[in-house]
Protein backbone atom coordinates (compact mmCIF):
# COMPACT_ATOMS: atom_id res chain seq x y z
CA UNK A 1 0.00 0.00 0.00
CA UNK A 2 1.32 3.45 -1.13
CA UNK A 3 1.79 6.45 1.49
CA UNK A 4 0.68 9.21 -0.82
CA UNK A 5 1.00 11.15 2.24
CA UNK A 6 5.42 11.07 1.32
CA UNK A 7 4.86 11.58 -1.62
CA UNK A 8 7.40 14.26 -3.21
CA UNK A 9 6.68 16.40 -6.33
CA UNK A 10 8.69 13.60 -8.40
CA UNK A 11 6.39 11.27 -6.88
CA UNK A 12 3.17 12.98 -7.61
CA UNK A 13 4.23 12.86 -11.47
CA UNK A 14 5.44 9.99 -11.76
CA UNK A 15 2.12 8.00 -10.32
CA UNK A 16 0.12 6.78 -13.49
CA UNK A 17 -3.13 6.84 -11.60
CA UNK A 18 -2.56 11.18 -10.62
CA UNK A 19 -1.68 11.50 -14.14
CA UNK A 20 -5.30 9.69 -15.13
CA UNK A 21 -7.18 11.89 -12.03
CA UNK A 22 -5.43 15.14 -13.56
CA UNK A 23 -5.94 14.29 -17.69
CA UNK A 24 -9.75 12.93 -16.26
CA UNK A 25 -8.80 9.65 -17.81
CA UNK A 26 -10.29 7.33 -15.46
CA UNK A 27 -13.62 7.56 -13.30
CA UNK A 28 -11.82 5.58 -10.45
CA UNK A 29 -8.65 7.74 -10.22
CA UNK A 30 -10.63 11.17 -9.95
CA UNK A 31 -13.10 9.57 -7.29
CA UNK A 32 -9.86 8.38 -5.63
CA UNK A 33 -8.05 11.69 -5.67
CA UNK A 34 -10.75 14.00 -4.98
CA UNK A 35 -11.43 11.91 -1.79
CA UNK A 36 -7.27 11.43 -0.78
CA UNK A 37 -7.34 15.77 -1.08
CA UNK A 38 -9.90 16.37 0.84
CA UNK A 39 -8.55 13.76 4.20
CA UNK A 40 -4.96 15.75 3.32
CA UNK A 41 -4.82 18.84 3.08
CA UNK A 42 -1.33 19.15 4.55
CA UNK A 43 -0.12 17.94 1.22
CA UNK A 44 -2.99 19.85 -1.07
CA UNK A 45 0.42 22.47 -2.41
CA UNK A 46 2.50 19.76 -3.50
CA UNK A 47 -0.35 17.66 -5.19
CA UNK A 48 -1.57 21.18 -7.16
CA UNK A 49 1.83 21.98 -7.92
CA UNK A 50 2.37 18.20 -9.66
CA UNK A 51 -1.11 18.84 -11.18
CA UNK A 52 -0.25 22.25 -13.01
CA UNK A 53 2.71 20.72 -14.16
CA UNK A 54 0.92 18.16 -15.83
CA UNK A 55 -1.81 20.10 -16.60
CA UNK A 56 1.04 22.36 -18.34
CA UNK A 57 1.77 18.72 -20.84
CA UNK A 58 -0.89 18.27 -23.52
CA UNK A 59 -0.28 14.92 -24.69
CA UNK A 60 -1.69 13.70 -28.41
CA UNK A 61 -0.84 11.36 -31.30
CA UNK A 62 0.32 12.12 -34.59
CA UNK A 63 -0.01 9.56 -37.32
CA UNK A 64 3.94 8.54 -38.76
CA UNK A 65 5.13 7.00 -41.18
CA UNK A 66 7.52 4.18 -40.99
CA UNK A 67 10.76 6.13 -41.41
CA UNK A 68 9.41 8.74 -39.40
CA UNK A 69 8.92 6.72 -36.87
CA UNK A 70 12.13 4.39 -36.52
CA UNK A 71 13.68 8.52 -36.59
CA UNK A 72 11.62 10.02 -33.82
CA UNK A 73 12.22 6.99 -31.78
CA UNK A 74 15.68 6.97 -32.40
CA UNK A 75 15.62 10.04 -31.10
CA UNK A 76 14.16 9.79 -27.76
CA UNK A 77 16.44 6.78 -27.06
CA UNK A 78 19.71 8.83 -27.53
CA UNK A 79 18.05 11.55 -25.47
CA UNK A 80 17.10 9.25 -22.33
CA UNK A 81 19.00 6.07 -21.32
CA UNK A 82 17.79 3.13 -22.08
CA UNK A 83 17.56 2.15 -18.06
CA UNK A 84 15.34 5.33 -17.67
CA UNK A 85 13.36 4.73 -20.94
CA UNK A 86 9.57 6.18 -21.93
CA UNK A 87 7.72 2.90 -22.57
CA UNK A 88 6.64 3.28 -25.73
CA UNK A 89 3.34 1.31 -28.01
CA UNK A 90 2.35 1.00 -31.52
CA UNK A 91 -0.38 0.24 -33.51
CA UNK A 92 0.83 -0.88 -36.66
CA UNK A 93 -2.73 -0.49 -38.37
CA UNK A 94 -3.54 3.25 -37.08
CA UNK A 95 0.72 3.95 -36.96
CA UNK A 96 -0.14 5.83 -33.66
CA UNK A 97 2.89 6.38 -30.87
CA UNK A 98 1.82 6.26 -27.34
CA UNK A 99 3.72 7.16 -24.70
CA UNK A 100 2.92 6.39 -20.91
CA UNK A 101 6.10 8.34 -18.78
CA UNK A 102 8.01 6.12 -16.23
CA UNK A 103 8.61 7.05 -12.68
CA UNK A 104 12.70 7.53 -13.23
CA UNK A 105 11.91 9.59 -16.57
CA UNK A 106 10.04 11.93 -14.75
CA UNK A 107 12.35 12.12 -11.30
CA UNK A 108 15.29 12.70 -13.35
CA UNK A 109 13.21 15.49 -15.68
CA UNK A 110 12.90 17.22 -12.04
CA UNK A 111 16.09 16.91 -10.97
CA UNK A 112 18.07 18.21 -13.61
CA UNK A 113 14.67 20.58 -15.52
CA UNK A 114 15.70 17.91 -18.64
CA UNK A 115 12.00 18.88 -19.01
CA UNK A 116 12.99 22.06 -20.83
CA UNK A 117 15.94 20.15 -23.20
CA UNK A 118 13.22 17.00 -23.80
CA UNK A 119 10.53 19.45 -24.59
CA UNK A 120 12.70 20.88 -27.15
CA UNK A 121 13.51 17.65 -28.85
CA UNK A 122 9.57 16.30 -28.65
CA UNK A 123 8.30 19.88 -30.45
CA UNK A 124 10.63 19.47 -33.27
CA UNK A 125 9.64 15.87 -33.96
CA UNK A 126 6.08 16.38 -33.53
CA UNK A 127 5.46 14.39 -30.95
CA UNK A 128 4.42 16.18 -28.21
CA UNK A 129 2.16 19.88 -28.13
CA UNK A 130 3.00 21.91 -25.82
CA UNK A 131 1.07 24.92 -26.70
CA UNK A 132 2.52 28.01 -25.76
CA UNK A 133 5.54 26.20 -23.91
CA UNK A 134 7.19 29.66 -22.46
CA UNK A 135 3.85 30.02 -20.66
CA UNK A 136 3.40 26.73 -19.41
CA UNK A 137 6.93 25.99 -18.12
CA UNK A 138 7.07 29.17 -16.37
CA UNK A 139 4.16 27.27 -14.09
CA UNK A 140 6.44 25.46 -12.39
CA UNK A 141 8.13 28.38 -11.02
CA UNK A 142 7.55 29.56 -7.85
CA UNK A 143 8.12 32.56 -5.72
CA UNK A 144 7.79 33.08 -2.26
CA UNK A 145 7.55 36.21 0.01
CA UNK A 146 8.05 35.93 3.80
CA UNK A 147 7.18 39.00 6.10
CA UNK A 148 8.83 38.78 9.65
CA UNK A 149 7.56 40.04 12.39
CA UNK A 150 7.36 43.98 12.59
CA UNK A 151 7.20 44.15 9.10
CA UNK A 152 4.39 44.64 6.23
CA UNK A 153 4.95 44.51 2.58
CA UNK A 154 3.05 45.25 -0.77
CA UNK A 155 3.40 43.24 -3.99
CA UNK A 156 2.19 43.74 -7.01
CA UNK A 157 1.42 40.40 -9.08
CA UNK A 158 1.76 40.32 -13.08
CA UNK A 159 -1.84 40.41 -13.41
CA UNK A 160 -2.21 43.69 -11.68
CA UNK A 161 -3.37 42.29 -8.64
CA UNK A 162 -2.21 44.43 -5.48
CA UNK A 163 -1.92 42.49 -2.12
CA UNK A 164 -0.91 44.05 1.18
CA UNK A 165 0.93 41.27 3.87
CA UNK A 166 0.98 41.16 7.20
CA UNK A 167 3.76 40.54 9.91
CA UNK A 168 4.85 37.19 9.95
CA UNK A 169 3.20 35.77 6.83
CA UNK A 170 3.98 34.25 3.64
CA UNK A 171 3.03 34.25 0.37
CA UNK A 172 3.75 31.15 -2.53
CA UNK A 173 2.47 32.39 -6.09
CA UNK A 174 3.41 31.34 -9.75
CA UNK A 175 6.02 33.28 -11.47
CA UNK A 176 3.30 33.37 -14.42
CA UNK A 177 -0.36 32.92 -14.39
CA UNK A 178 -1.71 29.63 -15.92
CA UNK A 179 -4.25 30.47 -19.18
CA UNK A 180 -7.66 29.60 -17.08
CA UNK A 181 -6.91 30.24 -13.37
CA UNK A 182 -5.03 32.52 -10.74
CA UNK A 183 -3.91 30.28 -7.62
CA UNK A 184 -1.98 31.94 -4.62
CA UNK A 185 -0.66 30.31 -1.20
CA UNK A 186 -0.96 32.01 2.37
CA UNK A 187 -0.01 31.36 5.63
CA UNK A 188 -0.46 34.53 7.79
CA UNK A 189 -2.75 37.65 6.89
CA UNK A 190 -3.09 39.55 3.68
CA UNK A 191 -5.45 41.71 2.26
CA UNK A 192 -6.11 41.28 -1.15
CA UNK A 193 -7.02 43.29 -4.47
CA UNK A 194 -7.42 41.35 -6.95
CA UNK A 195 -7.67 42.25 -10.69
CA UNK A 196 -10.89 41.75 -12.78
CA UNK A 197 -10.15 38.69 -14.97
CA UNK A 198 -13.91 37.14 -15.50
CA UNK A 199 -11.56 34.06 -17.93
CA UNK A 200 -9.44 32.97 -15.02
CA UNK A 201 -10.57 32.82 -10.92
CA UNK A 202 -8.15 33.73 -7.94
CA UNK A 203 -8.04 31.44 -5.51
CA UNK A 204 -6.06 31.69 -2.44
CA UNK A 205 -5.47 28.59 -0.63
CA UNK A 206 -5.11 29.46 3.22
CA UNK A 207 -5.21 26.16 5.66
CA UNK A 208 -8.51 24.86 5.41
CA UNK A 209 -9.89 27.54 3.53
CA UNK A 210 -9.79 28.50 -0.36
CA UNK A 211 -11.26 31.61 -1.34
CA UNK A 212 -12.22 32.27 -4.93
CA UNK A 213 -12.97 35.48 -6.74
CA UNK A 214 -12.91 37.02 -10.20
CA UNK A 215 -11.86 40.47 -9.26
CA UNK A 216 -12.15 41.86 -5.98
CA UNK A 217 -11.12 43.48 -2.77
CA UNK A 218 -11.20 41.52 0.70
CA UNK A 219 -8.98 40.06 3.94
CA UNK A 220 -7.70 36.58 4.52
CA UNK A 221 -6.54 35.99 8.54
CA UNK A 222 -5.17 32.24 8.86
CA UNK A 223 -2.21 32.19 10.91
CA UNK A 224 -1.04 28.51 12.01
CA UNK A 225 -1.05 29.41 15.77
CA UNK A 226 -4.45 30.67 15.74
CA UNK A 227 -7.43 28.61 16.29
CA UNK A 228 -9.90 30.63 14.15
CA UNK A 229 -9.45 31.53 10.29
CA UNK A 230 -11.15 34.18 8.72
CA UNK A 231 -11.90 35.82 5.17
CA UNK A 232 -13.55 39.37 5.22
CA UNK A 233 -14.66 40.83 2.32
CA UNK A 234 -14.93 44.52 1.51
CA UNK A 235 -16.04 44.84 -1.78
CA UNK A 236 -17.43 42.23 -4.56
CA UNK A 237 -18.16 38.86 -4.26
CA UNK A 238 -15.77 35.56 -3.13
CA UNK A 239 -16.58 32.15 -2.91
CA UNK A 240 -15.34 30.53 0.61
CA UNK A 241 -15.17 26.99 0.80
CA UNK A 242 -13.89 24.76 4.30
CA UNK A 243 -10.90 22.39 2.33
CA UNK A 244 -11.46 19.70 4.64
CA UNK A 245 -15.20 19.04 3.45
CA UNK A 246 -16.13 20.56 0.31
CA UNK A 247 -19.63 20.41 0.88
CA UNK A 248 -19.24 23.26 3.47
CA UNK A 249 -19.08 26.51 1.78
CA UNK A 250 -20.46 30.04 1.31
CA UNK A 251 -20.52 32.90 -1.39
CA UNK A 252 -20.36 36.09 0.86
CA UNK A 253 -21.35 39.79 -0.15
CA UNK A 254 -19.87 42.92 1.11
CA UNK A 255 -19.28 43.54 4.69
CA UNK A 256 -19.61 40.31 5.04
CA UNK A 257 -17.25 37.59 6.59
CA UNK A 258 -16.85 33.70 7.10
CA UNK A 259 -14.98 32.42 10.17
CA UNK A 260 -13.54 28.70 10.41
CA UNK A 261 -13.26 27.41 14.05
CA UNK A 262 -10.44 24.83 13.16
CA UNK A 263 -11.03 22.43 15.97
CA UNK A 264 -14.53 22.20 15.68
CA UNK A 265 -14.50 22.58 11.86
CA UNK A 266 -17.58 24.81 11.50
CA UNK A 267 -17.58 27.79 8.76
CA UNK A 268 -19.98 30.55 9.69
CA UNK A 269 -20.86 34.22 8.44
CA UNK A 270 -21.25 36.95 10.10
CA UNK A 271 -21.40 41.30 9.69
CA UNK A 272 -17.93 42.69 10.68
CA UNK A 273 -16.83 45.83 11.85
CA UNK A 274 -14.24 47.66 9.00
CA UNK A 275 -11.54 48.62 11.69
CA UNK A 276 -11.56 45.15 13.24
CA UNK A 277 -10.70 43.57 10.10
CA UNK A 278 -9.14 45.78 8.41
CA UNK A 279 -7.51 48.35 10.15
CA UNK A 280 -4.26 46.55 10.15
CA UNK A 281 -3.59 47.84 7.40
CA UNK A 282 -3.53 51.58 7.69
CA UNK A 283 -1.70 50.92 10.96
CA UNK A 284 -4.18 50.57 13.60
CA UNK A 285 -4.08 48.48 16.58
CA UNK A 286 -6.92 47.31 17.87
CA UNK A 287 -7.53 45.61 21.37
CA UNK A 288 -11.57 44.34 22.22
CA UNK A 289 -11.44 42.85 25.65
CA UNK A 290 -7.95 41.13 25.05
CA UNK A 291 -6.25 38.80 27.99
CA UNK A 292 -2.43 39.45 28.78
CA UNK A 293 -1.31 36.15 26.04
CA UNK A 294 -3.40 37.65 23.14
CA UNK A 295 -2.19 41.18 23.67
CA UNK A 296 1.40 39.63 24.34
CA UNK A 297 1.42 37.62 20.63
CA UNK A 298 -0.18 40.79 19.25
CA UNK A 299 2.67 43.07 19.93
CA UNK A 300 5.78 40.53 19.60
CA UNK A 301 3.69 40.08 16.08
CA UNK A 302 3.55 43.90 15.24
CA UNK A 303 6.41 45.30 16.20
CA UNK A 304 8.85 42.11 15.88
CA UNK A 305 9.79 42.06 19.75
CA UNK A 306 10.49 39.53 21.93
CA UNK A 307 8.37 39.35 26.08
CA UNK A 308 10.26 38.44 29.00
CA UNK A 309 8.05 37.82 31.89
CA UNK A 310 9.12 37.93 35.55
CA UNK A 311 5.94 38.53 36.86
CA UNK A 312 2.70 37.81 34.70
CA UNK A 313 0.60 40.75 35.11
CA UNK A 314 -3.28 40.15 36.26
CA UNK A 315 -5.48 41.90 34.21
CA UNK A 316 -9.12 42.27 36.63
CA UNK A 317 -10.85 43.02 33.14
CA UNK A 318 -10.26 42.26 29.53
CA UNK A 319 -8.23 44.97 28.01
CA UNK A 320 -9.69 47.54 25.02
CA UNK A 321 -7.77 50.13 23.32
CA UNK A 322 -7.35 51.33 20.20
CA UNK A 323 -3.71 53.01 19.14
CA UNK A 324 -2.69 54.39 15.32
CA UNK A 325 0.71 54.28 13.88
CA UNK A 326 2.60 54.75 17.42
CA UNK A 327 5.54 53.35 19.19
CA UNK A 328 5.94 50.29 21.29
CA UNK A 329 6.69 52.17 24.09
CA UNK A 330 3.62 54.78 23.40
CA UNK A 331 1.05 51.01 23.42
CA UNK A 332 2.99 49.92 26.83
CA UNK A 333 2.44 52.95 28.55
CA UNK A 334 -1.25 53.02 27.66
CA UNK A 335 -1.71 49.65 28.58
CA UNK A 336 0.53 49.58 31.46
CA UNK A 337 -1.43 52.09 32.81
CA UNK A 338 -4.64 50.63 33.36
CA UNK A 339 -3.35 47.00 33.64
CA UNK A 340 -0.78 47.85 36.43
CA UNK A 341 2.44 46.62 35.49
CA UNK A 342 5.86 48.17 34.83
CA UNK A 343 7.87 47.66 31.68
CA UNK A 344 11.54 48.11 30.25
CA UNK A 345 12.74 47.77 26.81
CA UNK A 346 16.15 46.55 25.99
CA UNK A 347 17.98 45.23 22.68
CA UNK A 348 14.11 43.80 21.53
CA UNK A 349 13.18 42.88 24.21
CA UNK A 350 9.88 44.09 26.27
CA UNK A 351 10.61 42.92 29.79
CA UNK A 352 7.54 42.66 31.89
CA UNK A 353 8.42 43.04 35.85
Amino acid sequence: MKDYRQYTLEDFLADESFQEFVRNESEEAVAFWENWKKSNPENLVTAEEAKSVLCGLNFHTHKLDDYKYQKDLHRLRTAIQPKDNFLTTRDKSENVINFKISRSALQIAASLLLLVAVSFIFWKSEIFDFGNKQENLSQVVWVEKVVDRGEKITLVLKDGSKIKLNSESKLRFPKNFANDKRVVYLEGEAFFEVAKDSTRPFTIYSVNLSTTVLGTSFNVRAYANEKEMKVALLEGKVRVKNKVNADIGMVLNPMEMASLNKEKNNLVKQEFQLEDELGWKDGLLLFKNANFEEIRNKLERWYGVNFIINKQPKLVKGYSGRFENESLEVVLEGISFTSGFKFNIEKGNVIIN
